[in-house]
C-alpha cells in the first residue's frame, strides 16, 4: 500500500469533500492543488506510467507550465516518472481522467533561502545566517533553544529547534504573501487559457410558405478547447461515426421562440466540442461551427432568439430577432 493511504478511495472526508465539489461543479476548467514545500510546481503524469499518459496532452501541459517558470523562476517536474514505482491515486490524476481537467500541485515555499539575507553573499544561506535573520529580523519567534524535558514513555529527552511549520514546510507568517503573490500570475494565467463560447447574430432566410431558416454560428474564441483536452473529447464510437458520452460534455444551442413554432430541427442541438486557439489538440480541429432550425410564425410575426452553452465554456446568445 501506499504509504499514508487511507482504507479505501475518498475514506477520509476532506479528499471526499474535494471530489464531490468538482463532480458538483462542471465549469472547472483547471485544478491547482496547493502542497508545501519545495519551490516548484508538479505536473501531470501523476498516479500512472509515464507511457501511458497522452502525448498530445503532455505537449499542452509542458507548454502551460513553461509560463509558471517564466512568473516565478521555480522548475515543473513531473508528479511521475517511473513505470511502477508512483504514486497510487491522487486528485490531479484522477482530475484528469475522470473529468479531462488539467491539474497542478505548487510546492509552495522553496526555505529559508526565499526570505533569509545572505548576509556574506556566498549565493547560501547558512545555519549561521537563518539564525541571525531570525534573531534581528523576526524577533527569535520561530526557533526555541533546546530543553530537557521528562517524556512518560521515552524518558528525559530534549525539545527545541526550528518551528518547521513556519521555518522551511510554511514561510513566516511574515513573508506568506510574498509567497501567495509569487503564484498568482501564473494562476491566472491558467484561469485566462479557458475555453469561451461566442454566439454571432442569427442569418434569417425566407424559405417559402412562410417559414425561416435560422443560422447561428457558434465560436470558441478562448485557448482550451471546450473539451479542454484531447482526454475529455473521448468517449463511445457510435455506428454511425460519432462519439457519444465524452469525458466533458460538449457544447449545445437552443432556440427559443414567442409567436412561432420549429418546424425542422430539435429545438435543442448538439453542437459538437469546438476546438481553441492552442495546436495541442488532434481529437476536435474546428473552432466554429453553424446550427440552424426552420421556424414559421404562427401569427403575422413571431420572434426566435439562440442560446449555446458549454460546460467548460460559459453560455451566451443572441437578442431576440423578429420575423415576419
Amino acid at each position: 500500500l501506499q504509504p499514508g493511504a487511507g482504507d479505501f478511495p475518498l475514506s477520509e472526508p476532506e479528499t471526499r469533500a474535494a471530489v464531490e465539489f468538482i463532480n458538483d461543479h462542471r465549469n472547472i476548467t483547471g485544478i491547482v492543488h496547493g502542497h508545501t514545500a519545495g519551490g516548484f510546481v508538479y505536473r501531470l503524469p501523476s498516479a500512472s506510467a509515464p507511457s501511458l499518459f497522452p502525448e498530445i496532452d503532455l505537449q499542452l501541459i509542458v507548454h502551460l507550465g513553461e509560463e509558471y517558470t517564466r512568473t516565478t523562476g521555480r522548475p515543473v517536474r513531473p508528479s511521475a516518472t517511473h513505470p511502477t514505482e508512483h504514486r497510487y491515486g491522487t486528485l490531479i490524476s484522477w482530475g484528469y481522467w475522470d473529468h479531462g481537467v488539467i491539474g497542478w500541485v505548487p510546492e509552495y515555499s522553496p526555505g529559508p533561502e526565499a526570505w533569509v539575507t545572505d548576509y556574506d553573499g556566498d549565493g547560501e544561506i547558512s545555519e549561521a545566517e537563518s539564525h541571525r535573520f531570525n534573531t534581528e529580523e523576526l524577533g527569535g519567534r520561530y526557533f526555541s533553544d533546546w530543553t530537557r524535558y521528562q517524556h512518560p514513555q521515552l524518558g528525559d529527552v530534549e525539545v527545541g529547534g526550528w518551528h518547521s511549520k513556519f521555518w522551511g514546510q510554511n514561510p513566516p507568517p511574515e513573508f506568506l504573501e510574498d509567497e501567495t503573490a509569487a503564484q498568482m500570475p501564473w494562476i491566472l494565467y491558467l484561469a485566462e487559457q479557458s475555453p469561451v463560447l461566442e454566439v454571432a447574430a442569427p442569418t434569417v432566410t425566407p424559405v417559402g410558405e412562410g417559414r425561416f431558416r435560422i443560422e447561428v454560428e457558434i465560436r470558441n474564441s478562448g485557448y482550451l478547447p471546450t473539451s479542454l483536452t484531447d482526454r475529455g473529447a473521448v468517449g463511445e464510437v457510435e455506428e454511425n461515426g460519432e462519439t457519444s458520452h465524452q469525458v466533458v460534455r460538449p457544447p449545445w444551442a437552443r432556440i427559443e421562440v414567442q409567436g412561432a413554432r420549429v418546424v425542422e430541427g430539435t429545438v435543442r442541438q448538439n453542437v459538437g466540442h469546438l476546438a481553441g486557439e492552442n495546436p495541442y489538440l488532434q481529437a476536435v480541429t474546428e473552432r466554429v461551427r453553424t446550427v440552424s432550425w426552420v421556424v414559421e410564425p404562427t401569427g403575422d410575426s413571431g420572434a426566435v432568439r439562440v442560446i449555446a452553452g458549454s460546460d467548460k465554456a460559459g453560455v451566451a446568445g443572441t437578442g431576440w430577432l423578429t420575423i415576419r
